[in-house]
C-alpha cells in the first residue's frame, strides 16, 4: 500500500510514500501546507508514474506532449555526433595516410545512410514543423548525399 495526498483537480500526488509513519512525520515537521488528516491510502496498482516524474492516480496520467522541433533537432544532432564523428575521423585519418579505398568509401556511405535512416524513423519532427526544419529532404551528414 501507498499513502499520499493528491491534487484532486489533476490527479497528481503532491506527496507519496510507502510508509504512513514517515509520511506523517514529514508532513508534520517539514510541510505545514499539508494536513495529516488529508492522507489517503492507495493500492500499489492504482498509482502510475508519469513522463514528468510525478505520480498520478491510475487513469489520470496526462499525455506526453509532442517534442518541440528544437528538441528533436538537438537529439538528431547529438545522435549524429555520437555515431558519425568516429566514422568521419577514421575516413580523414585513412585518407591522409593514402589508404582509403573504394570499399572503405562504400562501407562509409552505407553506414551513414543507415544512421540517417535510423534518425528519420526514430526521431521524427512534429508533423507540422517537419517541412520547415527538414524541407522534406534528409541529408546524410558529412557525406552530402540526398536520400
Amino acid at each position: 500500500m501507498r499513502y499520499g495526498i493528491i491534487d484532486k483537480q489533476c490527479g497528481r500526488f503532491m506527496i507519496l510514500s510507502d510508509s504512513l509513519t514517515s509520511l506523517r512525520k514529514t508532513i508534520t515537521l517539514h510541510m505545514p501546507q499539508f494536513c495529516v488528516d488529508d492522507i489517503e491510502e492507495y493500492a500499489d496498482n492504482g498509482v502510475e508514474c508519469g513522463f514528468d516524474g510525478f505520480y498520478y492516480l491510475k487513469g489520470a496520467l496526462p499525455e506526453q506532449p509532442a517534442p518541440l522541433a528544437e528538441e528533436v533537432k538537438e537529439r538528431r544532432r547529438q545522435y549524429r555526433i555520437e555515431n558519425c564523428d568516429s566514422l568521419t575521423l577514421e575516413k580523414v585519418r585513412k585518407t591522409s595516410l593514402g589508404c582509403w579505398t573504394t570499399e572503405d568509401e562504400a562501407a562509409y556511405v552505407k553506414k551513414m545512410r543507415e544512421i540517417n535512416d535510423y534518425i528519420i524513423r526514430n526521431m521524427p519532427y512534429p508533423a507540422e514543423q517537419e517541412q520547415y526544419l527538414d524541407n522534406g529532404m534528409s541529408v546524410v551528414p558529412h557525406v552530402g548525399i540526398d536520400v
